[in-house]
């Protein structure tokens, strides 16, 4: 951990000639903290703090190996580990060949869209937020995809991480050009205390947790019969699932 946040720190003040192999360090690092995380819980079944690290390591693992770690933890432990129990349940649920969950939210003009209206079609889900420099600069190349596939079946619904921004959000839409997209938010909301300060958020409409979303962007595609085809981590992934289904 130590070694990560140095390298996190010297990545702040680095020109740009630096940080590309300041970031191979970083995740290099990481990789190896994720490893080490891994064996230890592994290692030790019947440790509450296992439980704990189960948790924070959750977003980086495939379903199969936190399943596999989960079920090798004690059942005592297991009990303690609400949260990776609640994730396991959500990412079964978004498996290949399952019922895409429906999300649900209003447009840029108040108007309630489903994802489960576009049944019949082809549709990319992307998670992403207007402050996320990697979504931003991945929606040139699902433009390109867009305009290749549309009259063939294909749409795209955009989730949107700006609850607290949305007059950004519908500003970034234009400007990108990504009005005939599907957008909707996020829909989590911030409580507050009577006197203005933050308590905690409300994630009772939160429309990511459905897909257990914990990076972005985050990409999925659902076939046109509704189910899920899976969860696209890289753009040759998406490329090559889109070719195959509109070949």
């Amino acid at each position: 951990q130590e070694e990560i946040k140095s390298v996190r720190q010297a990545m702040q003040g680095a020109d740009q000639l630096a940080c590309p192999a300041l970031e191979a360090k970083s995740d290099s690092l990481g990789n190896i903290y994720d490893t080490m995380t891994i064996e230890f819980i592994k290692s030790h079944p019947a440790s509450y703090y296992s439980a704990v690290l189960l948790n924070m390591t959750a977003g980086h693992m495939s379903f199969p190996d936190l399943k596999a770690a989960f079920d090798g933890l004690t059942p005592e432990v297991q009990a303690s580990a609400d949260e990776v129990a609640q994730e396991l349940e959500v990412l079964e649920s978004i498996q290949p060949g399952k019922p895409a969950p429906d999300l649900i939210g209003n447009n840029p003009d108040g108007k309630e869209i489903r994802l489960s209206d576009l049944k019949g079609k082809v549709v990319l889900i992307d998670f992403w937020a207007t402050w996320c420099g990697p979504c931003r600069a991945a929606l040139p190349h699902v433009r390109e995809l867009y305009n290749k596939y549309h009259d063939r079946g294909f749409e795209v619904f955009c989730v949107a991480d700006n609850d607290s921004s949305p007059d950004k959000w519908k500003e970034v839409i234009v400007e990108e050009g990504i009005e005939d997209y599907h957008n909707i938010l996020r829909g989590l909301k911030m409580n507050t205390t009577p006197d203005g300060q933050f308590a905690g958020y409300d994630k009772s409409g939160d429309q990511s947790d459905k897909y257990a979303v914990h990076y972005l962007p985050t990409k999925y595609l659902i076939a046109a019969d509704g189910t899920v085809i899976g969860k696209m981590d890289t753009n040759e992934e998406l490329d090559a699932r889109l070719a195959e289904i509109f070949r």
